[in-house]
């Protein structure tokens, strides 16, 4: 993974998506984004490390790889 890439935000959207057991709509709320920004958000990081944050395991690789366990 190229961690230069992901940017600040995604990796915050990452952890506050574990946070709130994988739901979009409970990550735009806590965060005060739009439903939409948040998965783009979750898209952008899955196009950089081919992990998909939607998929269980796959998040909880991409926090190991980010130190953005909760």
């Amino acid at each position: 993974m190229n961690r230069r890439e992901l940017r600040k935000s995604d990796i915050e959207t990452i952890a506050t998506f574990a946070n709130n057991d994988m739901s979009i709509t409970h990550t735009a709320y806590a965060m005060g984004k739009d439903y939409s920004t948040i998965a783009r958000r979750l898209e952008r990081v899955y196009c950089i490390t081919r992990l998909n944050p939607r998929k269980f395991w796959e998040l909880v690789e991409l926090l190991k790889r980010t130190d953005a366990m909760p």
